[in-house]
């Protein structure tokens, strides 16, 4: 399934015959990395979503926002649910960009309250 022209569907897995276990992984371009230090080329960053029942084009629109404002490189895996946004982040972050990074996801997170 296309999600966004901003991100590749890598590979999907639909949830079980509970609504359980759903995931996409996706791949996008990054020119920088996980502190925010230009690449000297660009690649690829792969990064799983974890779907609670159906998948949910409110955490596409966070990751789009993340892709524009430069915050998804440390990104490993997202789970939004039930009004929590889980980010696991790469363990290279230094603790200098740490909040920088936590910063800049809260304030993508905010744009999301009360299911918008």
């Amino acid at each position: 399934m296309i999600y966004s022209r901003l991100l590749y569907t890598e590979h999907e897995h639909p949830h079980d015959e509970h609504g359980e276990g759903a995931y996409t992984i996706f791949s996008t371009q990054q020119t920088m990395d996980v502190n925010s230090m230009p690449l000297s080329a660009v690649s690829l960053q792969k990064f799983a979503v974890l779907w609670e029942g159906r998948p949910d084009t409110r955490v596409i629109d966070l990751i789009e926002e993340g892709i524009i404002k430069g915050a998804l490189a440390p990104v490993k895996l997202l789970h939004a649910s039930e009004g929590t946004l889980f980010i696991a982040y790469d363990s290279m972050l230094d603790d200098g960009h740490y909040e920088e990074f936590v910063n800049a996801w809260a304030d993508i997170a905010s744009g999301a309250l009360y299911d918008s």
